[in-house]
C-alpha cells in the first residue's frame, strides 16, 4: 500500500509539472488587405483539442505551451499554422483565397 501511495504522488508531481508549461497566448486575427478584424475565426493548437474563436475584435485567448503552432482557419480564407516561438502575443495578418485569384 505504501508503494501504491508513493507512487501516486509521483505521477501527480509528474502531471502538475507538464500543466504548468502551459501560457496564455493572445492575439489578433486581421484581414491584411482591407485591415479589418476577423470575427468568429477558429485558433485550435496543432495536435490537440484544444481551440478558441475570435471575438468581435478578432482578439483570442487560448492556453498553449511556448512551442506550439496556432491553427487559424476561416471561411474564405487559406487555413494557416503560426509557431509560438515563445512569443505571447500575436498580430495575425491574413489573406483571403479571393485575393489570390
Amino acid at each position: 500500500m505504501k508503494k501504491i501511495s508513493i507512487l501516486f504522488l509521483i505521477l501527480l508531481c509528474n502531471c502538475t509539472f507538464l500543466y504548468a508549461q502551459q501560457f496564455s497566448i493572445t492575439g489578433v486575427v486581421t484581414d491584411k488587405k482591407l485591415n479589418e478584424p476577423i470575427i468568429g475565426a477558429s485558433v485550435v493548437v496543432k495536435g490537440t483539442t484544444n481551440g478558441t474563436v475570435t471575438d468581435l475584435d478578432g482578439k483570442f485567448t487560448i492556453q498553449a505551451s511556448k512551442s506550439s503552432v496556432l491553427i487559424v482557419s476561416f471561411i474564405g480564407y487559406t487555413p494557416q499554422e503560426f509557431t509560438i516561438n515563445g512569443n505571447q502575443t500575436f498580430c495575425l495578418l491574413y489573406t483571403s483565397d479571393a485575393a489570390d485569384e
